[in-house]
């Protein structure tokens, strides 16, 4: 499977997007509910849900840093930022019970939408 196959193109950005999407939703329940002070930044550290999302959220830097070896700026960074806003809303109403307003859900198909642009231009 070569670096321009369609799917190790998809399977890489999806990694990316999946890795760094769940490993701030994972932060972010860590910080439910606590006061943002150095003293609970400095206790989060220890806590399992901080722990796992930054792993994951470091996980993701690093196939990030592949993407970029690999393809060019002006190509990568709009398709990983379009999944990785695409995991993070979806994330945040499902996993989260956060409210997503029809905009967001617009925003999400226009995503896509790009995805297809960006990757068809080339």
């Amino acid at each position: 499977m070569g670096k321009d196959t369609l799917i190790f193109k998809a399977l890489l950005f999806l990694s990316y997007g999946l890795s760094s999407g769940l490993g701030l939703l994972i932060l972010k329940t860590s910080m439910r509910g606590t006061e943002l002070t150095i003293e609970s930044l400095l206790n989060q550290f220890y806590t399992i849900n901080f722990i796992g999302g930054f792993i994951l959220y470091a996980i993701g830097f690093i196939i990030w840093m592949i993407i970029l070896s690999i393809y060019d700026l002006s190509q990568a960074f709009p398709i990983a930022m379009s999944i990785f806003f695409s995991i993070t809303t979806l994330g945040s109403y499902f996993y989260l019970k956060e409210s997503i307003s029809i905009i967001q859900i617009g925003g999400i198909c226009i995503c896509f939408i790009g995805i297809l642009l960006i990757n068809f231009s080339r």
